[in-house]
C-alpha cells in the first residue's frame, strides 16, 4: 500500500482543490443569478449550466467534509447510518455530476448539428421536453443508485491477515463493497453517459465536418448561421469531452477498488477527481461568451481593489 505521509497533507490538498472548485463554479451561479434578477430570461443552455455548477459546488463540499471524518474521526463510519449517509451523499453527487454534463454534450449537439436523421429532427424540435426528461432521469437515476448502497456496503474492522482487494482501508476501518453494485455504479453511472457524450461530441463534429465540405464544394449555397460560434463551441465541446473521459476512467480506478489508495494510480485519479469541479468549471466559463465577459468583470474588478494593474490575458 502507498504511504501517503501525515494525513493533513491530504486534507490541505482536498481543501485548496476545493477552494478553487467553489470559486469558479460560484461565478457561474453568481452571474446567472445577476442576470435573473435583472430580468432576463435564463436560456436552457444557462440553467444546465446553473445545475451543474451547484453540483460541483456541493460535491467539493461533500468530499472535503467526508474525507474530514475518514482522515480525523474514523471511527465515525462505524457507524452504520453516518456511514450510508455520507457514502450515498458522495456517490448521488459524482453521479449526477456525470450525467449532467453528458446531458450538456447532447444539448450542444441538438443546437449545432444539421443532420437530417429523423430521431435528431424530432428531439431537435422538441429540445425543452427532451433536456428536461434526460435531466430529470439523471437526478433519479443517480438518487436511486445512491440509495442501493445501504444494502450493498457495509464497515468492519480489519483483518489484518484478510486478502481483501475491494475495501477501503483507513485506520481501523475496512469497507466491504459489493461487487455487482461496484458494476452498476461503473457501467451505468459512467460508461454510459461518457458513450452518450461521446456521441454527442462525435455527431457535432461530423455535422461541421459536412457543412465545410458543402461551403466548399459550393461556396454560394446555403450557410448555416453563426458558424463561427459553432465552431468555438465544438473547440470547448472537445476540451470537455477529454476532461470528462479523463473523470470518468479515474472514477473507474476509484470504485473498481473501492475508493482505496494502494496505488500510485489511485492517487493520481484521487487528485484528478479533487481537481476535475474547478477544471470543468473553468473550461465551461471560457467556452460561453456570456460567463467570459462576467468573469472578465470581477477579474479587473479584483485587480483595481488590490492595486494591480495586470490584465488577464485574453
Amino acid at each position: 500500500m502507498v504511504t501517503l505521509g501525515h494525513p493533513r497533507w491530504c486534507f490541505n490538498l482536498v481543501f485548496v482543490a476545493c477552494s478553487i472548485g467553489i470559486l469558479l463554479n460560484s461565478c457561474i451561479l453568481a452571474m446567472n443569478v445577476r442576470d435573473w434578477k435583472r430580468g432576463t430570461r435564463l436560456s436552457l443552455c444557462d440553467k444546465i449550466l446553473v445545475l451543474i455548477a451547484w453540483n460541483n459546488v456541493h460535491l467539493q463540499c461533500v468530499m472535503h467534509g467526508s474525507l474530514f471524518i475518514l482522515l480525523f474521526f474514523p471511527a465515525l463510519y462505524q457507524n452504520s447510518v453516518i456511514f450510508s449517509m455520507c457514502a450515498g451523499v458522495i456517490i448521488h453527487q459524482i453521479l449526477c455530476n456525470v450525467k449532467f454534463t453528458s446531458c450538456l454534450c447532447i444539448y450542444y449537439c441538438l443546437s449545432i448539428v444539421t443532420l437530417k436523421h429523423p430521431l435528431i429532427v424530432c428531439m431537435k424540435q422538441r429540445i425543452v421536453v427532451v433536456m428536461s426528461g434526460l435531466l430529470l432521469v439523471a437526478g433519479v437515476g443517480s438518487f436511486v443508485i445512491s440509495i442501493l448502497i445501504i444494502w450493498n456496503a457495509h464497515t468492519e474492522p480489519i483483518n489484518p491477515t484478510g486478502n481483501r482487494t475491494s475495501t477501503l482501508l483507513l485506520g481501523n476501518l475496512s469497507i466491504q463493497v459489493n461487487p455487482t453494485y461496484i458494476f452498476l455504479i461503473i457501467s451505468g453511472g459512467c460508461c454510459l453517459p461518457f458513450l452518450m457524450a461521446f456521441l454527442s461530441v462525435s455527431l457535432i463534429l461530423i455535422s461541421l465536418g459536412t457543412h465545410a465540405w458543402n461551403m466548399k464544394q459550393n461556396p454560394s449555397g446555403f450557410r448555416v448561421p453563426s458558424v463561427d460560434t459553432h465552431l468555438r463551441a465544438a473547440r470547448i465541446m472537445i476540451q470537455l469531452i477529454l476532461l470528462f473521459a479523463i473523470y470518468c476512467s479515474s472514477q473507474v480506478i476509484l470504485f473498481s477498488s473501492s475508493w482505496t489508495i494502494r496505488s500510485f494510480l489511485d492517487i493520481g485519479a484521487f487528485f484528478l477527481t479533487l481537481t476535475y469541479p474547478g477544471t470543468h468549471a473553468w473550461i465551461l466559463i471560457m467556452g460561453n461568451s456570456k460567463l467570459w465577459s462576467g468573469f472578465l468583470e470581477v477579474y479587473h474588478y479584483t485587480l483595481q481593489s488590490t492595486g494591480c494593474k495586470k490584465p488577464l490575458a485574453q
